[in-house]
């Protein structure tokens, strides 16, 4: 293997220490890519889960899309803190890791997005031609906090589109800030966007206040930023992740309580998702470092590991598949009894559909595209031996594991 090819297959997979050990905790964080799409499968087919007669409802896929953020914000903050270090020590320009990763993130994200936009516009499907641009340009988010929820084909691309923006935004903040700034940034981040959720609840309109605060970039970069804040943490201070983890779970339980205990106010009002965040960025930097016991052979359990490598097809496909069945059926003639109302048939229906399409076209589409990221290292090859033999230098301890095979979605 040439050395520029090593150096970014190092970069991003971040397997730099014992292969079996790394190979455990790649695969657990794929199992929560897959727990994370089963999530939003179970709200989207059965609707809130109610835990006893006098419970309110448990939001499984807002869970999981929570649980993506942070694991987004935490790989790609570590991809591109690690490229950003390797490029310095060969001299390289972060300019060149800033287009390599918009490159390889476009190979990733583009093709099977446009792909099921295509066949949604070409189907019929309301939203979209009505709005075409908002979905090409990932802006459908704010179509969503303007309008409500309008097309149960495709209102699940706001999340995508949130992620577009942050990746569109993210890597500015961590290739043009001074190393010595980054964190503060990362920090700055989490508390502004605490503020505007906090803002947005705040101001009622004809749109439930939930729906723009759920939906707009701006309310939710606290997840995304706290991801990345705990990809630096476990680069800089890998041995104190443990007490990292104690910190967010007595934080994020101890939010939701206030939340719940005291008077209303502005400051209180974000404070509830906020306490979600840091449970999921416990749960993320607990599997970055390889989880034990059962949990953690659960997480990397090959079926698991499957289901998070295509989660992103899952996603894409899940509600498209079957909000746009009955309109091509009618279209060819056939009657099928779908939609079904929140059930168990609804659950199997999508379950059947959109696990095999999601492995299919991982296999015959996606991954092909996403083999593609080979033409644009971020560390070009020729930079010479110096980078490959600094990585080398670095033992286990200095070098975490903080991302994972799931970082091709």
């Amino acid at each position: 293997m040439m050395d520029g090819q090593l150096s970014n297959d190092l970069i991003s997979r971040y397997a730099m220490g014992s292969e079996d050990a790394s190979e455990k905790r790649l695969g657990q964080l794929d199992g929560l890519r897959a727990v994370a799409v089963a999530g939003v499968i179970v709200q989207h087919s059965l609707g809130f889960l109610k835990w006893s007669p006098w419970s309110g409802g448990f939001e499984s896929g807002a869970a999981g899309v929570r649980l993506f953020f942070v694991l987004s914000g935490f790989l790609i903050t570590g991809i591109l803190l690690r490229a950003r270090q390797t490029a310095l020590e060969r001299g390289v320009s972060r300019w060149v890791v800033w287009r390599a990763f918009y490159a390889r993130r476009a190979l990733r994200i583009l093709p099977l997005a446009y792909l099921v936009l295509a066949v949604a516009w070409l189907a019929g499907s309301p939203s979209i031609r009505e709005h075409p641009w908002m979905y090409a340009l990932y802006t459908s988010n704010f179509n969503v906090a303007w309008h409500g929820f309008t097309d149960s084909s495709l209102d699940h691309f706001w999340s995508l589109a949130i992620e577009e923006q942050f990746y569109l935004f993210w890597p500015i903040v961590l290739l043009g800030t001074p190393r010595r700034w980054t964190a503060i940034a990362m920090f700055a981040t989490v508390a502004l966007s605490m503020m505007a959720r906090a803002d947005i609840l705040s101001h009622p309109g004809d749109i439930p206040v939930f729906v723009p605060a759920m939906v707009m970039t701006s309310s939710r970069l606290d997840a995304l930023a706290m991801g990345g804040l705990l990809a630096w943490h476990r680069m800089r201070w890998p041995r104190s992740t443990g007490l990292t983890i104690g910190g967010l779970l007595i934080g994020g339980i101890g939010a939701r309580i206030a939340a719940s205990l005291l008077p209303y106010s502005v400051i209180m009002l974000p404070l509830p998702e906020t306490g979600n965040v840091l449970l999921c960025g416990a749960l993320v930097l607990w599997a970055s470092q390889g989880i034990g016991g059962v949990l953690g052979r659960v997480l990397g359990a090959r079926p698991l590991v499957a289901l998070g490598t295509i989660s992103y097809g899952i996603y894409v496909y899940h509600m498209v598949i079957a909000g746009l069945a009955p309109i091509v059926a009618t279209r060819f003639g056939v009657s099928i009894p779908y939609p079904f109302l929140f059930g168990w048939p609804r659950f199997v229906w999508m379950v059947a559909t959109t696990i095999p399409i999601a492995a299919l076209s991982w296999r015959w589409f996606e991954r092909p595209l996403n083999d593609l990221k080979s033409r644009f290292p971020y560390i070009p090859a020729a930079s010479g031996l110096s980078g490959k033999r600094s990585l080398e230098r670095r033992g286990p301890s200095e070098t975490p594991v903080i991302a994972s095979r799931a970082a091709r979605g």
